[in-house]
Parts: C-alpha cells; sequence; structure tokens
C-alpha cells in the first residue's frame, strides 16, 4: 500500500482552489471550497506513521 502524505494533501488542496486543509484523526484529510468543507479522496488518517 502506498502512504500519501501532507504534499499530496497540500497538493490536492490548492488544485481544488481550497482555503483551508483540517488534519484530524481518524478522518480523512477535509478541505474548504467555497465555504463548503469536504474530504479528499484518502484513507482516515491514524496515529501511526
Amino acid at each position: 500500500m502506498i502512504e500519501s502524505g501532507l504534499n499530496d494533501y497540500l497538493f490536492d488542496a490548492i488544485r481544488a482552489g481550497a482555503s483551508d486543509l483540517h488534519i484530524t484523526v481518524g478522518l480523512p484529510p477535509m478541505i474548504r471550497v467555497s465555504g463548503m468543507v469536504q474530504p479528499l479522496d484518502y484513507p482516515p488518517l491514524t496515529t501511526r506513521r
């Protein structure tokens, strides 16, 4: 399995025109676009690195 990281999340957020990137354990990375929060297409984050 290929692990994604912060650079991947930031790249996708910029590409989507997001104003915010939300990182929370137990949830997939979330972005805010036009005031709406939506998940990125990644699995939920864990504390395991």
